[in-house]
Order: C-alpha cells, then structure tokens, then sequence
C-alpha cells in the first residue's frame, strides 16, 4: 500500500432538498495488486442552520465497485450510502483493516483475527454518568455534584474522570430567607462567588497523572464532554467560565499513603459570582463548573480489580441583608458561607 496525505474531497450533495457543497480534509490509501483506494475525510460543515462534524469514508475498486459512507456525526448519528456494497468492496474494507492492525502494532503477537476484534476491545471504555447527590440547606437544595468516568479502564491504560458541580441560587436565597426571617427587612444579591471540588481515586495504586482541567492558575476554561446518562441517551456538558483564581492540589487516599495524589482538589473562586444559567442545574443539565483528571493504575495485578471513584464539593455562596432600621439609619452588611459538602461515588473495574 501507499499513503497520499493532505487529501481534500470537494463534495456536492443534495442535503434536505437542497444544495451543499463542501471540502474535507483527510487522506487516500492505494493498496497494491489492484486491490483498490480507501480514504477518510472529516470537516465541521453547515448544514442548514447547525455545523455538524461531517466523516467520509471511501472505498474504490473500480467504477462498477465503489462505495461511500457519509456520516453526519450531530446528538444522532446519520449515516448516508452511495454505490454498490459489492463483495469485492467488502473484502477492500477488510484489507484496509487488517493493514491498520499492522500497521499500528496495537494486537502485536497476540494472534489477532477480524473474527476477535470485538473480544479484544471488549472493556467497556465509554464515558458514562455515573453517580449524582444533592446537600440540603434547610430543606432547599444547596449544591449538587456529579460524577462521570468509564465503567472499566485499562490497568496499563489511562482514565479520564469528570466531576461536575452546580449552585441552585434560588433555593439557596429562600433558605436563607427562611433562616433570617423577621430578623431582617430582606435577602438580596445573592451570588455563587467560588468552589471547592475533588475526585476521589479509593485504590491507593490509582493515582492522577496531573493531566487535570482547570489547571492550577487558571482564569478561564471552555472545556465540553459528552456522556452517556441512563435513560436520556448521550448528552453534550460544558459550559465556558472565567475565574479570578484557581488553586490545585493533591493528596493520598490511604492512611500511609504510596502516593500523594490519588485525590485531585480543586479551589476556584470569582469575587463577582457566576450567573445561574452557567452554574445552575443538575447531573442532567449540560451547565455547571467541570474539572477533569486523567488517571494511571501503578500496581501489579493479573486479575482485574474491582474499586470506586468519588466526587465531593461545596459552594460558596455571597449575599446582601438589610436589616431593620437602626436610630434612623439601616444596615447593609455583605456576607459569604459555603454549603455543606455533597458526596458521591461509584464502581469502577480495573481490567488485568
């Protein structure tokens, strides 16, 4: 075979009854003997009022076999077929997928066939929701936190783990209504002005990479991801937040710890607050602050192991009283409490 990089497909389609034309960057493999062309073309493309992650996928034998996969990759995948899915296509894709095997050295003398592929990748490495708690402040919900990783990773591989953590300012202001009652003439300004946050690693040879999202310092983040939540499908989560400081840090997990950071914290605070429409909602909502940790397994095992992660957090809330009139003059004073802490956690399989 032979690689042509740098490979643009000009592409004219008829895309809901209308005209589309577009260019997708990718590249051609030319297999010898006759064998034929696949290429692989990808681009973010308008179509009608969305942008979508356009993928093609090409095979060509010769004009009376060839076929192309048109994917648009939006919340449900579409996938549109031209040509004939002839037996001589067929056995082109599996050329192709052999030699990309080969070629990578991913199953290396492991005797690996099309036929046990599937066995292979058999760990269940998608991101998915996976647990979710919400602390109460007199009744109202305060804070909730969420957490999300794969089902099983790798023992030699690496996980990434999502904690999400969301404010719920208006229950938080008539909490505070309540608590104050008569005491004072009226709650106001009530803001989310920081959080604290940390994923939990139980195993003490689970530990983070220091590959984490926000990092320390940091006064901005846009960071998405997209999981898989029971029931509601794969949903889209991240939202863009500025912050006036952010602190990082690590500790062990068992009581004479092997390693100091099996448990990422982190600190972030903005004196101004976040609006509620960033920092509002719940496991299923695609707002709220998310930090991010990649995370290794640095023990020895040959059977797989069976232990969990957690997520805890707490906000920090500000707010305004005016309490009664004093001699003539009234009082406003200023103040900050955070929430108590909401704690989740859930399985994870470390596969041997």
């Amino acid at each position: 075979y032979s690689d042509f990089n740098n490979v643009t497909a000009n592409v004219t389609l008829s895309y809901n009854n209308k005209i589309v034309c577009f260019a997708l960057n990718g590249e051609i493999t030319e297999y010898s003997n006759g064998v034929g062309f696949f290429g692989d073309f990808d681009g973010e493309v308008v179509l009608g009022s969305s942008k979508e992650m356009v993928v093609i996928n090409m095979y060509y034998v010769d004009n009376a076999n060839n076929y192309t996969a048109l994917s648009v990759c939006g919340e449900e995948l579409q996938v549109y077929h031209f040509g004939n899915m002839s037996e001589t296509v067929s056995d082109l894709s599996k050329t192709h997928v052999e030699s990309m095997v080969k070629r990578d050295n991913i199953y290396e003398n492991m005797g690996i066939t099309l036929d046990n592929i599937a066995e292979v990748n058999a760990i269940d490495g998608n991101m998915r929701f996976q647990s979710t708690a919400t602390k109460k402040a007199g009744g109202y919900d305060a804070v909730t936190v969420s957490l999300f990783h794969p089902n099983q990773m790798d023992k030699d591989g690496t996980m990434y783990a999502y904690a999400k953590i969301n404010s719920h300012l208006d229950y938080y202001t008539s909490y505070l209504d309540d608590s104050y009652g008569s005491l004072v003439s009226y709650v106001y300004d009530v803001r989310t002005k920081g959080y604290y946050i940390e994923i939990v690693a139980a195993n003490k040879y689970l530990r983070s990479n220091r590959s984490v999202i926000p990092a320390n310092g940091a006064t901005s983040q846009s960071m998405t991801f997209v999981a898989d939540v029971a029931g509601l499908g794969r949903l889209n989560y991240g939202v863009a937040l500025s912050m006036d400081s952010t602190s990082v840090s690590y500790r062990g997990v068992a009581v004479s710890p092997i390693y100091n950071d099996n448990i990422v914290c982190w600190n972030v605070s903005k004196d101004t607050g976040w609006n509620e429409s960033l920092l509002g909602g719940y496991y299923n909502n695609s707002t709220g602050a998310i930090v991010r940790s990649g995370f290794v397994f640095d023990g020895e095992t040959s059977s797989n192991i069976s232990t969990s992660l957690g997520a805890n957090g707490r906000i920090k809330y500000s707010y305004n009283i005016e309490y009664p009139l004093v001699e003539g003059a009234g009082k406003y004073v200023y103040y900050t409490a955070w929430t108590d802490t909401a704690m989740c956690s859930s399985a994870l399989t470390i596969v041997s």
